[in-house]
């Protein structure tokens, strides 16, 4: 070859002096050179050049699947001699198909925090004071989408003529509402969940499940006060947004978390037990559990929020995650093409190329 160090050729030396210092020049990239004949006898000669290996599969950003979920509210408390308290209603539950994004283009994601159930009152007998509600979950914002959190569910009220009432009984709005208190009124929703459940007067002095994504919470009035049920994601078959059920005076009149992540609501028979309800799971968007009385318990807190993007494309990693990156990439198939699902759990920054 007579133009030999043309390709793959090393890097110069450095050079020195008592005055100035350099480094080596860079090497070339490496080739692959090809000879072979031609008709007429002569050689000829092909250069294939390196030109570096891509970073993953290619991406247009047509074809997402979105979903995207707000933080669960957290359910009441109750206090000795109480009746129920109300469970936390689901984060508000969005689920986009076939959208576009923008390549090159950095989103900023909040994922909302559950909120935090509600404090236990007194054991005081005959007054029992300081329950509290519990506390509205956190909105998850993404792709210029927001998703409310789920209202709180309302304190336990008393059954008992002699004790004072503690806190709110009544169950606050959010993406669904909270479940209320004995005797209070359920929180509402906005259009992406449903509304809280009614709290009791009668025995068993219940309070009323949080809302879900796809039902509303059950009134207190006949017992086990159940949440109302989350959705089911169709890209990956896992449900979501289910709301905390609610509290009730006795051991068996509790009502259960809704299918998706809810709490399920806290009955008892003893007088002081510092027991809590149930929380919502984690990255669900589930509302926490209502305690019961008549022992002084905790309200259950509500689960975080979570986004999910499914992308098209096998083996998709030629993205960029902020600090934190908080994202997880996994390869799933959602209407026979293989493609990939990233996950987002907490606050991030997320950049598609």
């Amino acid at each position: 070859m007579s133009d030999k160090g043309l390709y793959g050729g090393g890097g110069g030396s450095a050079a020195s002096s008592t005055s100035f210092s350099s480094k080596g020049g860079h090497g070339q990239r490496g080739a692959v050179r090809i000879i072979y004949p031609t008709p007429s006898g002569q050689s000829n000669t092909t250069t294939i050049l390196d030109r570096g290996l891509p970073t993953g599969p290619t991406w247009d950003g047509t074809g997402a699947e979105l979903l995207m979920v707000g933080g669960g509210g957290g359910g009441g408390g109750s206090g000795r001699h109480q009746g129920g308290a109300g469970g936390g209603g689901a984060g508000a539950y969005r689920a986009l198909s076939s959208q576009t994004l923008t390549i090159n283009s950095a989103y900023s994601i909040t994922i909302g925090s559950g909120g935090a159930g509600g404090a236990k009152g007194s054991t005081v007998t005959n007054g029992a004071t300081g329950q509290s509600r519990g506390s509205d979950g956190g909105a998850t914002t993404a792709f210029g989408y927001t998703q409310n959190g789920g209202g709180s569910g309302g304190a336990a009220n008393t059954s008992d003529a002699n004790a004072r009432a503690g806190g709110s009984s009544t169950g606050t709005d959010g993406g669904s509402g909270g479940g209320a208190g004995y005797n209070g009124t359920g929180g509402t929703s906005g259009s992406l969940g449903s509304n809280g459940g009614n709290g009791d007067t009668n025995s068993p002095w219940s309070g009323g499940g949080g809302g879900g994504a796809s039902g509303v919470g059950a009134s207190g009035a006949a017992g086990n006060p159940n949440a109302g049920n989350g959705l089911q994601w169709a890209v990956d078959g896992n449900y979501y947004a289910g709301g905390g059920g609610g509290g009730s005076e006795g051991a068996s009149n509790y009502g259960t978390g809704g299918t998706g992540g809810g709490g399920n609501g806290l009955g008892t028979t003893a007088y002081s037990n510092s027991l809590s309800a149930g929380a919502g799971t984690v990255n669900t968007g589930g509302g926490g559990g209502g305690a019961g009385g008549p022992g002084s318990s905790l309200g259950g807190s509500g689960g975080s929020g979570v986004v999910k993007l499914w992308i098209p494309i096998d083996g998709y990693t030629d993205y960029v995650a902020g600090t934190p990156a908080n994202v997880s990439a996994s390869a799933l198939t959602y209407n026979s093409i293989a493609g990939t699902l990233l996950t987002v759990t907490d606050d991030t920054t997320l950049t598609l190329n």
